[in-house]
């Protein structure tokens, strides 16, 4: 009986191949801000007004008050892991002046609390939150500070209110001179703040690390080159805008140290350069995922060209963030394009941001969306192999798989074992469900040291890989991509046919035999054979021998291993066999 297997991503046949359930439009625009591990999706509709969440799933709207940045208001809505706590900043009324402080939400309560500043205000602003650490415990954000004497300016510090110590002044490595700093984001564990640190003008990355006694040390500049000048502003990166979930991992905004171009950058690499798409643009790090192995955000041209958004994926590399969604995902999208994708949840499956529809009413609109990813395969190695059987169709995919083994792309893994009886196996991934050039391998076991069998060109010349069970045995298919960046979604089809035995061969007393066979193929017959031909599972034919006798023998050692068919005509008989080359 034929079944069908949905894993990860469901993509059906002809006709319902995409799908809009991963990419959901609200149908109220609200600039995003952040977006839950359960999806749930926080902003704001207008400038210093209160924010908003917004639920997907039921297209439910609830304003939480608090105050969204804008008109001298700092601050950003992010959750903490757990979903019950939101960063952000609230207005405050103290000793009958209100001020905007930083704050939390907590989503139980349904309450903000502020987290205190540095007592000093500009124009009524203490302070602003602009996010929280996954456990909740550590929020961090900016503050106004008491002015050097004797400098001109004003200065803000970057702060971190913690659950322990409530708020710490991280300062600026040019307090002296009034110069500002500012934490845009914190690690899970909060042990990472980054942010920027002003002292010429261009705000340059900033990184906050806590030392052995869980106090914050200065703040250190991230470089271009680390051999460099640490004080060369040309050779410090620009601005830091989030930290990875394991604190490894930093991306931020491209200025003329670097081309423009985003970056990530760690401890072990240093500075990685994600490229660029258009030019002259200047690209941003919006977003990284826990273990950076993941980032979004946007190149931004000038105010009157759309911005072009980004995804980057080590295998990947640097893709068009609107053709990763239709063609590597092959979702439909509700509307689109999306200019800038800016919020990431903390376990990396949703992403939200905004665009432009110029199709939306009589002059177009803005919209907001967001996106749900696959999940990582849980088959994404070989001892996790997921068992398939004969008349199966597998739809998943590669897009956060790693790599294994074979071609240098992300690799998935299938297991199959037969019924008692030989079968010849045909597997195929060339199915209407696969959107992405792929490779298939067979191997006896799970050190991939012995393949049995792969499809060397894909879809356009072998549309489909044969191999024979013997039986009993278990064999392990991996699907991956046909070059080292390949990879996307798939449909995997299985299907089998029993294989006759050397002494099931003798139909109208005409035989074959060793079968399998490794060189030597035996024939014979009551009549004598007037030919002996050899075609390929494509139908070409390869060989034809004239025999002329009633038995005999027909080297095959110059034949690859696969499946073949042997036509021989004896008398006024011509019989079609399959055979097994090893």
């Amino acid at each position: 009986m034929k079944k069908t297997i949905v894993l990860f991503v469901l993509i059906g046949l002809v006709g319902t191949l995409k799908m809009t359930a991963q990419f959901i439009v609200s149908p109220q625009f609200i600039e995003t801000t952040g977006v839950s591990n359960d999806g749930l999706v926080v902003g704001y509709v207008s400038q210093a007004g209160p924010y908003t969440l917004w639920d997907p799933e039921t297209n439910t709207y609830t304003e939480i008050g608090g105050a969204a940045p804008g008109q001298g208001i700092g601050g950003s809505a992010r959750f903490s892991a757990d979903g019950v706590y939101i960063s952000g900043t609230t207005l405050e009324d103290i000793g009958g002046t209100v001020y905007s402080i930083k704050s939390m939400y907590n989503t139980t309560t349904q309450q903000w609390t502020s987290l205190g500043s540095l007592n000093y205000s500009i124009d009524d602003n203490l302070s602003s939150g602009y996010n929280i650490s996954a456990d909740g415990q550590t929020v961090v954000g900016s503050a106004y500070v008491e002015p050097t004497p004797g400098q001109s300016g004003v200065a803000v510090h970057a702060t971190a209110w913690t659950a322990s110590s409530g708020m710490i002044d991280l300062g600026s490595l040019y307090t002296n001179l009034n110069r500002s700093t500012r934490a845009n984001a914190v690690s899970d564990d909060g042990e990472v703040i980054v942010g920027w640190q002003d002292f010429n003008g261009p705000w340059k990355a900033a990184v906050w690390r806590k030392d052995a006694n869980g106090d914050f040390l200065p703040n250190e500049y991230l470089l271009v080159d680390p051999t460099g000048d640490p004080a060369d502003e040309y050779n410090q990166l620009g601005e830091a805008v989030t930290v990875s979930g394991d604190g490894n991992w930093i991306g931020g905004k491209g200025d003329y140290a670097n081309n423009d171009e985003p970056w990530i950058w760690s401890e072990s690499t240093g500075y990685i350069s994600l490229g660029t798409f258009p030019a002259g643009g200047k690209g941003t790090v919006m977003k990284i995922n826990y273990d950076g192995t993941l980032a979004i955000g946007y190149f931004q041209i000038d105010p009157w060209t759309p911005n072009i958004p980004f995804i980057w994926t080590p295998t990947g590399g640097l893709q068009d963030f609107n053709d990763y969604i239709t063609q590597t995902l092959g979702y439909s999208m509700g509307a689109s394009p999306v200019y800038v994708p800016n919020g990431m949840s903390p376990n990396g499956k949703y992403i939200v941001g905004w665009g432009y529809d110029p199709t939306i009413g009589p002059w177009g609109d803005l919209f907001t969306f967001r996106l749900e990813l696959p999940e990582t395969p849980t088959n994404d190695e070989c001892n996790a192999a997921i068992p398939v059987a004969c008349g199966d169709t597998v739809m998943s995919n590669t897009l956060f798989a790693t790599n294994s083994g074979g071609n240098a792309s992300p690799d998935v893994y299938y297991s199959f074992t037969g019924d008692g009886s030989p079968q010849t196996i045909s597997v195929s991934t060339c199915g209407t469900g696969t959107n992405f050039p792929t490779t298939v391998r067979i191997f006896s076991d799970c050190t991939l040291t012995n393949e049995i069998v792969f499809n060397d060109s894909s879809c356009q010349n072998q549309p489909e890989l044969e191999f024979e069970s013997d039986g009993t045995s278990t064999y392990y298919i991996m699907v991956e991509g046909y070059d080292s960046s390949a990879s996307g979604s798939f449909q995997l089809t299985i299907n089998c046919e029993s294989i006759l035995g050397t002494d099931e061969f003798n139909r109208h007393e005409i035989a074959l035999y060793p079968n399998p066979v490794q060189d030597i193929l035996n024939v014979s017959a009551r009549e004598e054979i007037s030919t002996v031909s050899i075609y390929g599972v494509s139908g070409a034919k390869i060989n034809t021998y004239n025999f002329q006798q009633s038995s005999g023998q027909i080297d095959l050692s110059a034949l690859a291993g696969g499946i073949y068919f042997v036509q021989i005509s004896a008398g006024n008989q011509i019989e079609t066999f399959k055979i097994i080359k090893e």
